[in-house]
Parts: C-alpha cells; structure tokens; sequence
C-alpha cells in the first residue's frame, strides 16, 4: 500500500507499507449466546454462535458474573478454536448468573471483538435436596381424648441444601410393629399426629422437582426410653445479652447417646421455644441469641439415644460468673492442703522444740563437776524456755 500525489510538475510516491489484514481486523462478536445450569450435574454451560465472516479460527473470552447492583465479572478462556460451548463450575448454583462472550484470532493478532449481548440463566431445581431437614417436637396431653400428640417442627432449608427449592416435605413414619405409612407436607413446617406406639420412628424428607432428599435426619421416640436419666447436672453462665453458656455432667454410661438437643426460652414473654441439635461428644456449648438477663429463662438437655430420647434436665436459673463453680471446686481442694500443711509445721515446730531440749541438757556440764554451775536452777531455765 502506497500514496501517489499527481500534479502539474509530475508524481510523487510514498514509501510502500506492507498491511495484512488479519493484524488490524476486528471480528463481529459471537451470537445466539446461551448460559444454563445444567440439571443433575450443576455447571454453568455456555454456547454460542462463531461470528459472522469470520475466516480466521478464533479464541474466545467468557465473562459471567452473578446478576446484582454491583457486579464482579469472572473470566474464562477458550483455546480451542472448533470449540461452541463450555462448561464453567460456580459456587452458587441458585441465582441468576449474566453472561457474555467475545474473540479474536487464535494467535492473538488483531483486536477483540465486542462483546455479545447478555445472556441470563433461570433459576431452577438442577438436583434432589442434599440432605432433609433437622427437627424437634413438642409432647402435649390431649385430655378429652386421653392421648399424647406429638408436633414435629423444622427449619426451612437452605439453598445450598434445597438445590434451589423445596416443594413439599413427606414424613415417614415407622412402628415398633414395622407399620410404616407417609404423609405429606406442602406447606409450612410443622405437622402434628397422635402418639399411640410405645416405639414411634419419625423421618422427614425434602422433596423438590428432581427427587428427593437421600440424606436425612431421623427422630426415634419411645415411651420406655423418656424415663432414663442420663443429664446428672445443667448449668447456664450469661456472657452477655447474645450468648449464654450451657455446661453439664452426665451419669456413669448405661446407653449410647446418638446426640442432644437443647430448648430455651423466656418465660416472661409469650416467644416460641427456640432449639438447636449437638453431637454426643461434648459437655459445654454457646447459645447465641438476644437475651434480657433481667427476665427469667428456661434451658432443658435432651439425651437422644438410638431407641428414643431421655428424660430431660431442666434450670431455669443463671449463674452469675462461669469461674464461681470452678472457683468453689478450686476451694474445695486447696482446703485439705492448707490443713495438712499446718499439721505437718505444728508436728515439725513440737520435733524441734524436743530436739532443742535434748542438745541443751547434753551440752549443760554436769554442776559436779564445775563450779559455775553449782547453784544455777537448770530446770527453771529450761521451762522458761
């Protein structure tokens, strides 16, 4: 490529440049841009359409980033030219993720093209829950119909659980005579049935538009087993208006303890009992919620077994200073040591006080023989002593 200017004195000619194409040009972006999350496996799958009049292979460039106010874009490179889709792992399967793709030539030479318009994934169940819920139930008399009722309640799963939603909810149920029967929930999170097994087993599963869940919690209730005490002591140390600390002692082992589950609430107020589930392995746990100290609480310890759950223990009393009763213990202990060390000075000061008398006597000449101790009282001196 070269300039010519004609006039009347003759031409003049610019130096020839060398242009190829390839280096300078500018590919259309990619279109029919397509992003999902793809079912059962949970990836972000990305297709798209290779540009018009695009003669050259090309490489492209991702950028998704989930839909918000403020937006944080990732970036993912595709090498391989033939290449129309790809698949992208993130972290967050339930919301909405923007995306866009641009390229260029394979070796980089050139510009980018812009980017593609956006393209948005929709939220939807893309595997069966992970797991069900955890629950607890409350225990009420049923006097005109002499009866227990059982109420089962749960907290709605989260979306990492859910993955993304929770249709309903199906309760299992299971007798000590192997009668099993289902029920289902769809909506809400409690469910009551009348109590009238010995033995009752409870299973409660999250379902969704997959399936449902394969691992789920388990809730074994006996008659027999809610009259064994296992929880010796309960003790509530406030902290502050947020946490309180629990701490308890358990009796010599006599049945496995599967876990525990604590219930507070205030008796003062008419709030819901609130709970929480704890492994078997410990004896101290920190209860974070809004307390007002000035009121009256209720703890309870459940000991849940692999046959049922045990007889709870109940305070409903704070302790002042978590360091009262390790000091009172500490008390207890230094006592018999500051005893036994005042005998033991009391025994040393008699031994020495003996030994004193002895070396004075045997060291005293005998007034026989010396006359400057005829006529000294030596007992007298000795009792003065």
């Amino acid at each position: 490529m070269w300039i010519e200017i004609k006039h009347l004195l003759g031409t003049l000619q610019s130096p020839p440049t060398c242009v190829i194409p390839a280096d300078v040009v500018k590919p259309f972006p990619p279109s029919s841009v397509k992003a999902e999350i793809t079912k059962n496996v949970g990836l972000l799958n990305v297709s798209w359409t290779n540009p018009a009049f695009a003669t050259i292979e090309l490489k492209f460039q991702i950028q998704y980033a989930v839909k918000r106010k403020e937006i944080t874009w990732e970036t993912y490179e595709v090498s391989k030219a033939p290449t129309k889709s790809v698949l992208i792992k993130v972290p967050d399967l339930c919301v909405v993720y923007i995306v866009q793709v641009r390229c260029i030539g394979v070796d980089g030479v050139g510009y980018w093209s812009d980017w593609s318009k956006s393209a948005f994934t929709v939220v939807k169940d893309v595997k069966a829950p992970l797991k069900g819920p955890e629950f607890w139930r409350i225990i009420t008399e049923d006097p005109i119909k002499k009866q227990k009722n059982i109420t089962l309640f749960w907290k709605p799963l989260i979306k990492n659980y859910s993955l993304c939603s929770v249709s309903r909810y199906m309760i299992e149920h299971r007798t000590s005579e192997n009668m099993t029967w289902s029920e289902y929930v769809d909506s809400g999170t409690t469910y009551t049935f009348p109590w009238t097994e010995q033995a009752h087993t409870i299973t409660i599963l999250a379902i969704n538009s997959v399936g449902a869940s394969l691992v789920n919690f388990y809730l074994p209730l006996s008659q027999q087993m809610s009259t064994v005490n296992m929880v010796q002591s309960l003790a509530a140390y406030p902290v502050n208006s947020s946490c309180v600390i629990l701490t308890w002692t358990l009796s010599p082992p006599t049945y496995m303890i599967k876990s525990f589950v604590i219930e507070w609430k205030n008796l003062n107020e008419e709030e819901g009992m609130k709970w929480m589930h704890l492994p078997p392995n410990i004896s101290k746990c920190y209860i974070y919620d809004h307390f007002i100290l000035i009121q009256k609480y209720q703890f309870s310890l459940y000991p849940i077994f692999p046959e049922g759950v045990g007889k709870p223990k109940t305070t409903d009393q704070f302790i002042k200073d978590e360091n009262e009763k390790q000091n009172n213990v500490g008390l207890y202990m230094i006592l018999p040591i500051v005893i036994l060390s005042s005998v033991l000075l009391l025994g040393m000061l008699l031994i020495s006080h003996q030994r004193m008398k002895k070396l004075f006597w045997e060291d005293v000449p005998n007034p026989k023989n010396c006359s400057w101790a005829q006529g000294v009282n030596f007992q007298k001196r000795m009792d003065i002593l």
